[in-house]
């Protein structure tokens, strides 16, 4: 979902935000999981001018992952895209320990590199938007902005 979203340069935030509205510098989702707790993230760097709007695109594309499902050209070359980032993010020594130290940590086990890419090859169209459809929910949505001149009754209703 993460792949389709918003990592990477072919994925929905960077083309919609950046390519075809260009309202961003960067853009980009993200996750992070412990054993008990994790987040899921959008972020931006906007000039203040189109901060709402920008928000107003970031959400518009994760309720499309809620409420539509990724086309399997989409979900192939995400799958791609994930696999080879995480093929290459193991180049290391101290990758792979760092990977492992954090498996062990999270998982309570060390998945083998095959087995992780069986997983993703493995991961269905169904999968991504419950998946979507459990993270990206709107009564949970918070939103942290920094710079100047902010006008929070504007991010409010950009919120909406």
């Amino acid at each position: 979902m993460n792949d389709v979203l918003g990592a990477g340069m072919s994925s929905r935030l960077f083309r919609e935000v950046r390519e075809r509205r260009g309202l961003a510098y960067s853009v980009g989702s993200g996750y992070g999981y412990l054993a008990d707790a994790g987040v899921m993230t959008i972020s931006a760097g906007v000039n203040r001018e189109k901060l709402a709007e920008t928000v107003q695109v970031c959400l518009e594309e994760a309720w499309k992952m809620v409420d539509q499902p990724v086309p399997e050209e989409e979900m192939r070359k995400a799958k791609d895209h994930n696999i080879g980032r995480f093929r290459l993010s193991l180049e290391t020594a101290h990758s792979q320990g760092q990977r492992n130290g954090e498996l062990l940590l999270t998982k309570g086990e060390i998945e083998s590199i095959e087995s992780v890419v069986t997983q993703i090859e493995a991961v269905t169209v169904d999968q991504v938007q419950a998946v979507a459809r459990r993270l990206l929910v709107r009564d949970r949505l918070h939103c942290a902005v920094v710079g100047p001149k902010l006008d929070e009754d504007e991010l409010a209703k950009a919120l909406e």
